[in-house]
Order: C-alpha cells, then structure tokens, then sequence
C-alpha cells in the first residue's frame, strides 16, 4: 500500500510537537529557547530562573515561592511567602506547608517557580534528575585556579555531557538566608529541587557543591536558592 504524504507530513508535526517543553504545542514558548539536550532524561535550561545569560546568577527563591523578595530582605520565617496572611502558630504552618506538596513530596505545579515563570513543561529538577546530571557529564571549574572565585567575579562548572558532548553553564551563585545575602556568593553552588525532606516540613533538598565535590543539602524552606529549570 503506497503511503500517503499528507500523512507523513502530519506525523512529522505530531513529532516536533511531542519534543518541545510545551505541554500543548500552542503558541512557542519563549524560554523554550534555553533547553539543551544533553542526551539525558530531562532537557536542562541553559540559565536560572530569573538570569539574562548563562554566567548570570538569576534570582533566589525558598521553597515553594514563586515571586521575588524586595532588595535587602533576608529569607527567614517572617519574609516567606508560603507564610504571608497566616498564623505564628505551628499548625497553622504546617497546614501552609503541606498544601505546597503532593504526596509524592515533590512541590505542586503551581508553586514550582520553574514551572510559573517559564510555562509550558518547564519545572524543577527532582534528585535524581540532578543525580544523572553528576554522573553522566562531566563539571569542569571555571576558571580552573579557585583563588580567582569571588563575590564579584563568581566561578562556575561547564558540565559537558558524556553522551553527546553538548554542555551548559552551572554558576556558583551562592545562597540568601536570615544572616546573609550573599552566602557563599561565587564560591559555592545551591540549587533547589523540587522534593521536600522525608523527615519534616520545614526542610527541603538542594543540591550544593564547592569546587568538584557535589553533597546534598537539607536545609530551611525559607533560605534563598537559585533554580535550574528542566523540561521533559
């Protein structure tokens, strides 16, 4: 049976469609722009929510927020959002907290700061997106001499995919809590994923890394992390 062309022409739309970060393949997604093929699991962006470019170090959010903080605001219990018209108490905190999560203890959609800046499929990474990330690429110090890594001039790793060679730019952008600004600013990399911390609420899981050692970071909901989105 000879087949149609207007039929394969329908199947080659369908397969554009499907590999785009659009959930509906609806008008194109602007940020779709920064999604990288590493040949892994999840396509990764190319920058932080909030960056104008890759060495850019983008905005800090807690957990769960989706909005910036007004400049000089430390990220404490007062200052996060999640707890904006609510009570001190702690029931009334945890009931705020638990509406944030699934029960897979992965953030819901709509308080994935990925997945409201950026639209589409675009959302945070789990774990063990970040896992395949640290194993199937390779991170290499930017610049190569740490003593050059400052506040001012931060480092960073170009992670270059073992795979297909394909990289992007991971900033080490550093952290915001009740004490600092600018933790580790240059020096040191936080990154949020989008999973809670089995043991309680008040804690989330990010990725950390100094130099080429990576560690998992449980830390405070409310500290400022920067965000790397993924698509599928």
């Amino acid at each position: 049976m000879k087949k149609s062309p207007f039929l394969f022409i329908i199947a080659a739309c369908a397969a554009v469609v499907l590999s785009s970060c659009e959930k509906d393949g609806s008008d194109k997604n602007p940020y779709d722009k920064y999604a990288v093929d590493l040949g892994l699991s999840v396509k990764w962006a190319s920058i932080n929510v909030g960056a104008s470019n890759e060495k850019d170090l983008g905005n800090y959010y807690g957990w769960g927020e989706t909005s910036d903080k007004p400049d000089g605001t430390y990220y404490d219990w007062e200052s996060y959002q999640v707890f904006n018209g609510i009570g001190t108490d702690d029931a009334s905190r945890d009931a705020a907290l638990s509406r944030i999560y699934g029960s897979d203890l992965k953030l819901k959609s709509e308080y994935d700061v990925a997945h409201v800046k950026w639209g589409g499929s675009w959302r945070m990474p789990t774990i063990e997106e970040f896992e395949e990330l640290l194993q199937q690429c390779t991170w290499e110090m930017v610049p190569s001499d740490f003593d050059k890594w400052s506040g001012d001039n931060p480092g960073g790793w170009k992670v270059t995919s073992k795979i297909n060679g394909k990289s992007i730019y991971i900033p080490a952008s550093g952290q915001r809590t009740n004490m600092s600004l600018d933790k580790d600013k240059g020096l040191q990399a936080y990154y949020w994923t989008s999973q809670r911390d089995e043991e309680g609420d008040n804690f989330a899981i990010s990725l950390g890394r100094f130099k080429n050692m990576p560690n998992w970071n449980i830390q405070y909901v409310c500290m400022g992390s920067t965000v790397r989105p993924v698509c599928p």
